[in-house]
């Protein structure tokens, strides 16, 4: 009875040493009709397994889009909720109980919106509502980092990207699937349609400039089914995963 006492001791213990950070980050984007938020999380180390939390805006200015989880959050299962206009909620959980933890730095997902208003230089995006567990359930405490939007006065963002970022829609997709990306160099890209063993089933080689691009493939062709959408310059690259009906 004392060994599991003492059991249970330490474990709550070790949960509530443990610490999760919800990180929005402070960003500077161009006149533009939509803006792309990033959130990650950065843990101690512990093995996270569920999480859920809440994203506050202003209404007044942007509308909530979408959002786009990435590779690591598509292996849990997740929520999406746009509560009254001015707070989006997200959750998930591992539903393995343990085979897709998190326990690294990690970006979960990039929130989409729209600006309704563009009479505005500053707009503060903070984290409300939070909560962070264990695969087994333990309460991890939970901190968070507010982010700004600042806007700059130049229509287009030429500045090079450390990385290629950017979302696909929609998803699931029965054929038609757009790319709205921000890439880090000029030149050549490639664009390749692969599954989870590297099988190639569609390729096709573009040429953009440096900032924001977008455009579209069709996938009417393929089988149904899930598959990866790789974008690539030789020096970045950028997966995404879409489902195929």
């Amino acid at each position: 009875m004392r060994l599991i006492l003492l059991t249970l001791l330490l474990l709550l213990t070790t949960s509530a040493q443990s610490q999760v950070v919800f990180n929005v980050p402070e960003i500077e984007v161009p006149v533009s009709e939509f803006i792309n938020l990033p959130v990650e999380i950065e843990t101690t180390g512990e093995d996270v397994g569920s999480l859920e939390f809440a994203l506050n805006y202003d209404k007044n200015y942007l509308e909530f889009v979408s959002i786009e989880v990435t590779a690591k959050a598509q292996e849990w299962l997740t929520y999406t909720m746009d509560w009254e206009g001015e707070t989006v909620r997200w959750g998930g959980y591992d539903a393995s109980f343990g085979n897709f933890t998190i326990s690294n730095t990690t970006e979960l997902f990039t929130v989409r919106f729209r600006v309704t208003n563009q009479n505005w230089t500053e707009i503060p995006i903070t984290i409300g509502r939070k909560t962070a567990g264990t695969e087994l359930g333990w309460d991890i405490e939970v901190e968070n980092t507010d982010g700004y939007v600042n806007k700059r006065s130049t229509a287009f963002d030429t500045r090079p990207a450390d990385g290629i970022y950017g979302m696909v829609y929609p998803v699931p997709t029965t054929g038609p699937i757009t790319f709205d990306l921000t890439v880090p160099d000029n030149g050549d890209y490639i664009v390749r349609v692969i599954n989870y063993s590297n099988v190639e089933y569609l390729r096709s080689r573009r040429t953009f400039f440096a900032g924001w691009v977008q455009f579209q493939m069709d996938l009417s062709t393929l089988p149904q089914g899930v598959y990866l959408l790789q974008v690539t310059n030789g020096r970045f690259v950028k997966t995404f995963k879409t489902i195929k009906r």
